[in-house]
């Protein structure tokens, strides 16, 4: 069985602080124009696995995915959810058969190992930014927990975020939840929160669900540094961080891994 789904890409990280995503800028790193984020492209990737999978993979799944190719705003682009066995899914988004981003979803027979809230503090955002730079990024996975991001997710935030990927399913609205991808893009905002980046390439992320994320629920995400290293000229960075709802309950565990500092083209 397969599920997909079709839509035009909407660059919705054009005005963000990650240059990346505006089109003079990427272009001096090789791009045609400002890349559609990859958290976005993860959104879209996840239409097709809910059709598939049901709401409980919101509450109990897991996926991966990993962002192979640019994805540009106005392109037409197909997400696909393709069954692959004992309750897997091979997920992927193409544009005229180009695969632009892949990974897999499914909702293991074994309950999630729900991490202790105490296991990952809430720490105060810094006075001052990390910066990024291998040296200070290294000092900082040695030094312990990021700063916390904190904030109350309620429905004008909902609507707007499903607004900006273009999302159908009405599951979010009818059961006053948060999508998987912005799970996923808060992420993205405390990394950056705590990091001084210039432009910079999220390129892949594993999550485990544990739980929803409500209207009205207070949400800290919480996490540290894991590694920093280099591969072919880009210097990469990587995450490990918990989504806490009412400083009670883990509703996300994300591996999170991006591209700090992008190798210039030529």
């Amino acid at each position: 069985m397969m599920q997909t789904w079709s839509l035009t890409a909407f660059n919705n990280a054009a005005d963000s602080e990650n240059r990346i995503h505006a089109d003079d800028v990427a272009k001096d790193y090789g791009f045609r124009g400002g890349l559609v984020p990859g958290v976005t492209v993860y959104a879209y990737m996840t239409h097709p696995v809910v059709e598939a999978l049901g709401p409980q993979w919101l509450e109990s799944g897991e996926a991966d995915a990993r962002f192979l190719a640019p994805c540009y705003d106005g392109e037409e682009v197909t997400a696909a959810a393709i069954e692959a066995g004992d309750g897997k899914y091979e997920i992927q988004l193409t544009r005229e058969g180009q695969v632009l981003g892949q990974g897999s979803a499914s909702i293991p027979s074994e309950p999630p190992v729900v991490p202790p809230v105490g296991e990952y503090p809430e720490v105060p955002m810094p006075s001052e930014r990390i910066p990024a730079e291998a040296q200070a990024l290294k000092a900082a996975c040695v030094a312990g927990d990021l700063g916390s991001l904190n904030f109350t997710f309620d429905e004008a935030k909902s609507k707007a975020y499903l607004e900006s990927v273009r999302e159908t399913l009405t599951v979010y609205e009818d059961k006053a939840i948060a999508h998987p991808g912005f799970l996923l893009s808060i992420v993205n905002f405390q990394l950056a929160a705590n990091v001084a980046l210039g432009p910079w390439i999220h390129v892949g992320s594993v999550i485990r669900h544990m739980g929803l994320v409500h209207f009205g629920d207070k949400v800290s995400v919480r996490g540290r540094l894991t590694d920093v290293y280099e591969k072919k000229g880009h210097e990469f960075l990587d995450m490990d961080v918990v989504i806490v709802t009412n400083d009670a309950q883990v509703v996300a565990k994300v591996e999170h891994h991006a591209i700090y500092r992008i190798r210039k083209a030529g």
